[in-house]
């Protein structure tokens, strides 16, 4: 559902004393922070997981050089909150994940900036993180990976499409966890696992004559068992857990929804993935509810065109995933629980939409 809302904040201040003091005492300077005692902590929990070679960001941010260089664009990203990239506005420890800076971090990063970047001394056993090439979940059951690489074009719009990849299961399997290898990350704006054992999405791609073929549908390929199987820049891989593990039979095909950016160049991207096995199968099974409109036809003019869709639980649920989804013209976006009571909860809400 999207609306338009009003927020307002209410700023306390506390005074605590033990009555009234006949003199103050003189203020200690604050400190100026340095690169290596406050800001380098800051930058490798929150900014290097995407900042380094290999990964989605332009450039590297895990030495002093690499933050010196860049002060006015770290100051500028930070302060309005561009990065690190995260658009839900609900309070810290909803969800996962959260890449948000708190208002600490924030304050440090803009005072050290201001004082020109200080680097300070070296700190006794701080080192940059590391990142290994490879499996970060340890060497997968299986591999699955696209049968060629497909060239993305050098400009244009951008790309949807779907790339079938038959199961290398030679026999039922219950997979807990899914790691996602794309050679070519920065062309990659984000991707969907489905698995079709219809046999559409095969036929589908022997009418393309390009690896692959293209759409935005999904056709009669289907979430695996309920579950959000995606990689979005910085996402790390999660080892899963076997209770809700999904089913991968033999003769089954896996599809892989791609959403491609041209960069100024062709570029070749090819992806694989790496399955990692339950025991056995799950204990619990999880379900996806699709709420959205296609009914949209906004006024010529129009500033702000409300959508909604709704959805009524028959029975109580756990909510594990939100994957909110929308394009170039989608701007808020709010989804809400009624409760049986009445009383209204916010799951999610996304002030400022950006699908970049």
């Amino acid at each position: 559902m999207i609306q338009r809302s009003l927020h307002l904040g209410l700023l306390t201040c506390l005074l605590v004393g033990s009555g009234c003091a006949q003199e103050s005492l003189p203020e200690e300077p604050l400190r100026t922070p340095t690169y290596h005692e406050d800001v380098a902590p800051i930058l490798y929990q929150s900014c290097a997981p995407c900042h380094h070679p290999g990964e989605s960001a332009p450039f590297s941010l895990l030495s002093y050089g690499d933050a010196r260089r860049r002060l006015r664009q770290i100051a500028r990203v930070t302060r309005t909150g561009f990065m690190p990239p995260w658009l839900p506005d609900s309070p810290p420890g909803t969800f996962v994940g959260d890449r948000r800076l708190g208002a600490e971090e924030l304050e440090t990063l803009q005072a050290w900036i201001r004082a020109g970047g200080p680097e300070g001394a070296p700190v006794p056993g701080q080192l940059a993180p590391e990142y290994e090439e490879g499996w970060q979940l340890g060497p997968p059951y299986l591999v699955a990976q696209m049968p060629s690489a497909f060239v993305v074009p050098a400009e244009g719009r951008d790309v949807y499409r779907n790339f079938v990849i038959p199961a290398p299961a030679d026999r039922t399997r219950f997979i807990r966890a899914v790691e996602w290898s794309p050679d070519n990350r920065p062309v990659l704006h984000h991707a969907l696992l489905f698995v079709d054992d219809s046999g559409e999405a095969r036929a589908n791609e022997r009418r393309d004559p390009e690896p692959g073929y293209a759409t935005m549908g999904f056709g009669g390929a289907r979430l695996p068992d309920g579950l959000f199987v995606a990689w979005t820049p910085g996402r790390q891989p999660s080892p899963g857990t076997p209770d809700i593990a999904w089913r991968l039979d033999p003769g089954t095909d896996l599809v892989l929804q791609l959403h491609l950016r041209p960069r100024g160049r062709k570029e070749p991207i090819r992806v694989a993935l790496g399955l990692y096995f339950a025991d056995g199968p799950p204990t619990r099974r999880p379900m996806a509810i699709r709420l959205y409109s296609r009914d949209i036809d906004i006024p010529a003019g129009e500033g702000a065109w409300p959508l909604e869709a709704d959805y009524t639980l028959p029975v109580p649920v756990e909510l594990l995933e939100v994957y909110p989804h929308a394009h170039y013209l989608g701007k808020e976006m709010t989804a809400l629980a009624e409760l049986p009571g009445g009383e209204r909860q916010t799951l999610l809400h996304i002030p400022r939409w950006d699908f970049n």
